[in-house]
């Protein structure tokens, strides 16, 4: 989706250096972006370090793997600046050590995953908006895997009729996140802002992850606006989105 973090690259001549000046508050051993940007530099040798301002919107805990898209842009950034120095599979199988969500975010805006997160097949996006709701609550990944149980499992059949799936509107779509039965039972106010967004026009609604956020993708666009003028005062975090299409390389100018 179109909700972003933005992180600033400043690049210097300290070799291997990696310090985040702005935007973080959690020590370096626990920060992807550090230990993304530490790891790249460390394996490939760089002649040059990092400084990088970050600008968070994506908060934690929220199962839009804000902490993984930002250590793969890390990656992505500095293998650029570093003259594509590492090939598209290198790049996945050292995202793969930072975690199986990481490769997700080098490839396809749209993608099936097997493996641990390092196999990748994509497939083709589609064009759809929708709204999407970030309860007040934080939830641990490694908690809710924890909720899961073996009867949430094996949609292995399913699975390849992903593509077709995607084929018709949203309100038809039937694609189950088997975070959401345990987790909701867990975090009411998830459920709450789940059924909010149930109760609307035509749509698929879903938790994203293993939440917090609930988001719903609709038919028509047009009805975003007066979908979100229904919900807005309920919820303090709440967002009009867009499904992205194309995928964007980090952007940054090489000063001399």
């Amino acid at each position: 989706i179109d909700l972003c973090d933005e992180i600033e690259f400043i690049f210097n001549e300290k070799k291997g250096n990696v310090s985040i000046v702005s935007g973080m508050d959690i020590p370096d051993s626990e920060n992807l972006i550090y230990k993304a940007a530490k790891l790249y530099l460390d394996f490939t040798g760089a002649d040059f370090g990092v400084d990088l301002n970050v600008c968070k919107r994506i908060p934690m805990g929220a199962g839009l793997g804000g902490g993984s898209s930002n250590a793969a842009t890390l990656l992505l950034g500095l293998n650029s600046y570093n003259n594509d120095f590492l090939k598209k599979d290198e790049l996945i199988a050292l995202g793969s050590k930072l975690g199986s969500d990481v490769p997700f975010f080098l490839d396809s805006p749209a993608s099936l995953v097997g493996g641990r997160g390092e196999i990748l097949t994509s497939i083709k996006p589609v064009s759809y908006s929708g709204i999407l709701i970030i309860p007040e609550v934080h939830v641990s990944t490694p908690f809710a895997y924890k909720l899961i149980d073996s009867n949430f499992h094996n949609k292995q059949e399913f699975a390849r009729n992903i593509e077709l799936e995607l084929e018709k509107p949203p309100s038809q779509w039937k694609f189950e996140n088997t975070f959401s039965i345990p987790v909701m039972s867990e975090f009411p106010e998830i459920k709450v802002a789940y059924d909010k967004l149930l109760s609307g026009k035509a749509g698929y609604t879903a938790m994203s992850g293993s939440g917090s956020s609930v988001f719903k993708i609709f038919d028509e666009k047009n009805d975003i606006n007066c979908e979100f003028e229904r919900l807005k005062s309920d919820f303090s975090r709440i967002y009009a989105i867009n499904l992205l299409v194309k995928f964007e390389k980090p952007f940054y100018n090489k000063l001399n």
